[in-house]
C-alpha cells in the first residue's frame, strides 16, 4: 500500500478531512486507519454547505455528482472528495491506495481536478479504470477489516493494548506495595539477601518475599513473576530504586507546591550523623496549607562538607535553589542553640537573614530549650545525679541479663494486677524517656525489690551479681530515693503534656504561651511546705507497700559544712529531708 504524503489532517471547522493538507508528509498507519474510519470529504452532502468557487471556466462542483444514476439506481460515490480548501475533486481510495506509478491528479494532494465543465465526464472514465477499481477494492476490505477489528494492525495495537493494561496492573500492585513498606519503615532488602526469586527457603527481603505472599493470592502477580523474561519484571533492586525515586520525586513536587501556594514558610534545620557516620544535613519547611493548617514536612538530607555555619548556608541555600522556592519569602528559622546556628553575628540564622530575608525571624526549639533546663536541673546537685543513676543502673541490672529479667518479671505477675510496665532507659536529648523511666519505677518498685532479694538469696548468682543487687536494694531501702522517685514523677508529670505540646506540628502560639505559664504556676504551687509535705506523704505510702524505711535519715554536719559557726566544736544535726529540701526541692 502506498503511503501518501501528509500534514495535519483534520480542519478547524467541522472536524473533516481535508486532502489538501496532505502535502510533503507520509501518512502513517494510524492516520490512514483514522481517515478509513471517518470517510471522505463530501460537503453539502448531508450538510447545507452550498459556497463552492467556481473555476476559471466560471464552473463549479455539482452536489448530484456525489451519486452514480443509473436508471432509477441511486449509489453512492462514497470515493469521491471535494476540499473546501483548494476547491478541487479528489478520489478517496486512489488517494490512499493507489500503486506507485498509477498516481493521477485525482490521487496527488498537490494537484487535483477542478475542470468542472467535464466534471461528469471524468468521472465516469476514472470509475472505469483498473487501476481505480483496485484502489477502491483495497478501501473496501481496509475498511471491513477496521470495522470487525481484523486488520494486522488492528491486532498489534490490540497486543499492545493488553500488554500495556496488564504492565498498568502490576506495577500499580508494586507501587502500593512499595508504598506499604516505606509507611511502616521498613527495609525493602539487606546485603546478605538472595539477588531475585529463588527457593523458597532463602530470605529474599521484604519486597520480593512480600510480592511471594501476594502471589498467593493474587493471579496478576503470579503470571508475572512466574513468565521466563526476567528483564520486565520490575522487581530488581534498580527497578525497586526507581519506583522509590518516581514515588518521592511525586511527593516532593506536591509538596512544593503546596508550599507555593502558602507563599510564606518556615526552615527547620540540623545536622544528624548516619550509620556510616557521615555527617548530614536535615531540611524541613514549615507552612500553612490551603485550609489553615500549620504543617511541617521533611524534605531532604544532604552531606555536609563540614560543621560550619558556611557549609549549613550553602547546604540550605542549594535545597531552596533545587526546590524553585523564593528565599524572601521565608519568614522563620527554627534550629537549635549551638553558636553554629544561633549566633547574631556569623551563625547561620545571621547568615540567612543577610542572604535570604531580613524578616526570617530564628527561633530556638521551644521544646529543646525545655529539656535542656529540666537536664540542667536533674544534674545541678549530688542528689538528682544519684537518683538517675540508679535508675540507670537498675535497667541495666535487670534487662541486660536475661535470667535476671525473668525473676523481675515473674514477680510481677504475682505483684502486680494491671499489666506491668517494662523498665526503660533514658536519654538526655528525650526527656520524655525519663518520665517513663519513673512510671516504670513507680509501678514495679514491690517487684523490683522482690526480684534483687531473690537475686541475693540464690546461691546461683555470681558474687558480681550480688554484690550490684545488695548495692541497689540499700539504696532503694532508703527512703530519700523513695521521695525522690515520688518527687521526679510528680514534676516530670507536670512537664510531660507542655512538652508534648511543644513538639506538635499543629502548635498555636496563643495556647502554648497558655500551657507554659499553667506549667510555671504547677511548678511554684509544688515548691511550697504544702507540696514537700504531700510528696513525702506518697513516698511513705509506698514506702509501706514495699516494707522500705519511712523515715528520712538523721545526718550529722560539722560547722564548716552549715553557717559557719565560730565554736570549733559545734556539729548540727539534720534529717536528709531538710537536706533535701534545702539542696534540692526549694532550688529546683
Amino acid at each position: 500500500m502506498r503511503q501518501p504524503q501528509t500534514s495535519h489532517y483534520w480542519t478547524t471547522a467541522k472536524n473533516i478531512p481535508q486532502i489538501h493538507f496532505f502535502l510533503k508528509m507520509r501518512l502513517s498507519k494510524a492516520k490512514v486507519r483514522a481517515l478509513v474510519q471517518h470517510g471522505p470529504c463530501q460537503p453539502g452532502l448531508k450538510d447545507n454547505f452550498s459556497d463552492f468557487v467556481a473555476n476559471s471556466c466560471n464552473e463549479k462542483f455539482k452536489i448530484h455528482w456525489y451519486k452514480n444514476t443509473s436508471g432509477k439506481v441511486s449509489t453512492d460515490r462514497h470515493w469521491l472528495v471535494y476540499s473546501r480548501l483548494s476547491a478541487k475533486m479528489f478520489w478517496f481510495c486512489c488517494w490512499l491506495f493507489a500503486e506507485k506509478g498509477d498516481q493521477t491528479i485525482w490521487s496527488d494532494p498537490n494537484k487535483g481536478f477542478d475542470a468542472y465543465h467535464k466534471g461528469m465526464d471524468r468521472i465516469k472514465h476514472h470509475e472505469e479504470l483498473a487501476r481505480h477499481r483496485k484502489a477502491e477494492k483495497t478501501l473496501f476490505i481496509t475498511k471491513y477489516r477496521i470495522t470487525q477489528d481484523k486488520t494486522v494492525i488492528a491486532g498489534l495495537v490490540q497486543a499492545e493494548r493488553l500488554t500495556i493494561e496488564k504492565n498498568r496492573r502490576v506495577l500499580k500492585r508494586l507501587v502500593d506495595l512499595t508504598l506499604f513498606l516505606a509507611n511502616q519503615g521498613l527495609p525493602f532488602r539487606g546485603h546478605r539477601e538472595y539477588a531475585g526469586l529463588g527457593a523458597p527457603t532463602v530470605n529474599e527481603g521484604n519486597f520480593l518475599e512480600l510480592l511471594k505472599l501476594l502471589a498467593k493470592y493474587d493471579t496478576i502477580i503470579d503470571n508475572h513473576i512466574s513468565e521466563l523474561n526476567r528483564g520486565y519484571k520490575y522487581i530488581s533492586p534498580e527497578s525497586q530504586n526507581e519506583i522509590i525515586t518516581c514515588l518521592g520525586n511525586e511527593t516532593l513536587q506536591m509538596i512544593v507546591k503546596e508550599i507555593k501556594d502558602a507563599f510564606f514558610y518556615s526552615v527547620i534545620a540540623d545536622s544528624t550523623i548516619d550509620i556510616s557516620r557521615v555527617d548530614q544535613f536535615s531540611l524541613s519547611i514549615r507552612y500553612v496549607n490551603e485550609s489553615g493548617k500549620s504543617v511541617e514536612r521533611f524534605i531532604k538530607f544532604d552531606e555536609l562538607s563540614s560543621g560550619s555555619a558556611e557549609s549549613f548556608h550553602d547546604s540550605l541555600i542549594k535545597a531552596l535553589q533545587e526546590l524553585r522556592l523564593n528565599a524572601s519569602n521565608m519568614r522563620g528559622q527554627a534550629y537549635d542553640g549551638a553558636k553554629t546556628m544561633s549566633g547574631h553575628i556569623s551563625g547561620l540564622q545571621k547568615r540567612v537573614k543577610d542572604s535570604c530575608s531580613s524578616q526570617a525571624l530564628y527561633v530556638h526549639c521551644c521544646a529543646h530549650n525545655l529539656n535542656l533546663i529540666l537536664l540542667d536541673s536533674a544534674t545541678s546537685c549530688t542528689t538528682g545525679k544519684l537518683f538517675f543513676g540508679t535508675l540507670e543502673q537498675l535497667y541495666c541490672f535487670l534487662t541486660l541479663s536475661l535470667p535476671r529479667y525473668r525473676i523481675l518479671t515473674k514477680q510481677q505477675d504475682k505483684m502486680i494486677q494491671d499489666t506491668a510496665l517494662t523498665l526503660k532507659r533514658f536519654s538526655d536529648t528525650r526527656w520524655a524517656s525519663r518520665k517513663h523511666a519513673t512510671d516504670a519505677v513507680m509501678q514495679n518498685m514491690p517487684a523490683i525489690i522482690a526480684a534483687l532479694e531473690i537475686i541475693i538469696d540464690d546461691a546461683r548468682s555470681e558474687p558480681r551479681a550480688v554484690a550490684d543487687a545488695k548495692g541497689l536494694l540499700a539504696t532503694l531501702n532508703i527512703f530519700e530515693f523513695m521521695f525522690m522517685l515520688n518527687f521526679w514523677n510528680t514534676l516530670l508529670g507536670k512537664t510531660y503534656s507542655l512538652s508534648n505540646y511543644l513538639q506538635k506540628e499543629s502548635i498555636d502560639l496563643n495556647a502554648a504561651i497558655d500551657q507554659i505559664d499553667s506549667c510555671a504556676n504547677a511548678l511554684r504551687g509544688l515548691r511550697s511546705e504544702e507540696g514537700f509535705n504531700n510528696i513525702e506523704a506518697f513516698a511513705k505510702e509506698q514506702a509501706k507497700e514495699c516494707d522500705t524505711s519511712t523515715e528520712f535519715r538523721r545526718l550529722e554536719f560539722k560547722q564548716e559544712n552549715v553557717l559557719q559557726m565560730n565554736s570549733p566544736q559545734m556539729s548540727l544535726y539534720l534529717t536528709g529531708g531538710h537536706v533535701l529540701k534545702w539542696r534540692h526541692f526549694i532550688t529546683f
